[in-house]
């Protein structure tokens, strides 16, 4: 009895190791002005927009991922004076800063779902019977576990603060199990990653 429950609960770790480990952030509709290329950025103001989640902890996020990459960034809300602001406005806080780019990222959006997943555990055997036939193999019934998943959607973009050109831009969405600060830390890392791949930062 022990054996079979201590099979049981390695296949339940197992399951929701392998649900819990599964998706990722996907990048979708990737552009780059060429004319940008090679051309580093060293410093940038986070610019973050949304209605769902806090832009601070948005900006916040984003930050440290180019900080990691060597870039000077700042939070947007953590200087900005007005709830409101144009685009004329936070241009005008860039060039304060003495930044080379503007980095906006919007959350276009957060959904919840549920998602079923079945795990069927190992054939466990019944004792051997007293005359001669062979043993009888028994099937459990597949165990359903339910979880909460959650689709982030965010695009992002990095202009220039001396013309306002846009220099790159990446939309990004991330299905997956967990609370939404983390998931979009977890994003945040692949989306400046690209932006390292597009040679952009460093």
């Amino acid at each position: 009895m022990k054996h079979e429950l201590s099979r049981t609960a390695m296949v339940v770790m197992i399951g929701l190791f392998l649900l819990s480990s599964c998706g990722g952030t996907k990048l979708t509709n990737p552009w780059v002005n060429s004319a940008y290329e090679g051309r580093y950025v060293k410093s940038v103001l986070v610019v973050g927009i949304s209605k769902q989640f806090d832009k601070r902890k948005l900006e916040e996020a984003f930050a440290v991922q180019f900080q990691a990459h060597g870039v000077k960034a700042v939070s947007l809300a953590s200087i900005a004076v007005k709830k409101e602001m144009t685009g004329t406005d936070v241009r005008a806080e860039a060039v304060k800063l003495g930044s080379d780019a503007t980095f906006t990222v919007r959350l276009v959006g957060i959904t919840e779902k549920a998602r079923v997943d079945r795990v069927n555990p190992p054939r466990e055997t019944t004792p051997e019977w007293n005359y001669s036939f062979p043993i009888y193999m028994v099937q459990s019934p597949p165990m359903e576990y339910k979880f909460e998943e959650k689709d982030i959607v965010m695009e992002s973009e990095l202009y220039d603060v001396s013309t306002g050109n846009l220099m790159w831009k990446v939309r990004s969405q991330i299905v997956k199990t967990g609370s939404t600060e983390k998931l979009i830390d977890q994003a945040s890392k692949t989306v400046i990653n690209s932006l390292q791949s597009a040679r952009m930062i460093r």
